[in-house]
């Protein structure tokens, strides 16, 4: 996944480097795009079962970072999951 963030410019909104744009407009509205598109694409990659753990999070930085702890320190089989995202 991150190889597809990183290609369509989208790894800072997904890793929470890159916030919202405060000002409204142009940024703004390439943002909410970006944010939009991750989101989507980490939620179509999933499995039902990896969607029930992420179903609270609200944006794809909170979906990534409740990846990346649930996944970071689990066993071979677990990452093994993960790898198919």
């Amino acid at each position: 996944m991150s190889a597809l963030f990183q290609c369509h410019g989208l790894m800072k909104i997904v890793n929470g480097t890159e916030v919202r744009p405060p000002a409204s407009g142009d940024p703004q509205t390439l943002w909410d795009k970006g944010n939009s598109e991750a989101f989507t694409a980490l939620l179509l990659c999933m499995s039902d079962e990896i969607v029930e753990c992420v179903s609270g999070c609200t944006s794809p930085t909170e979906i990534w970072g409740k990846l990346s702890s649930v996944y970071q320190s689990v066993s071979g089989e677990s990452k093994d999951e993960l790898s198919h995202i």
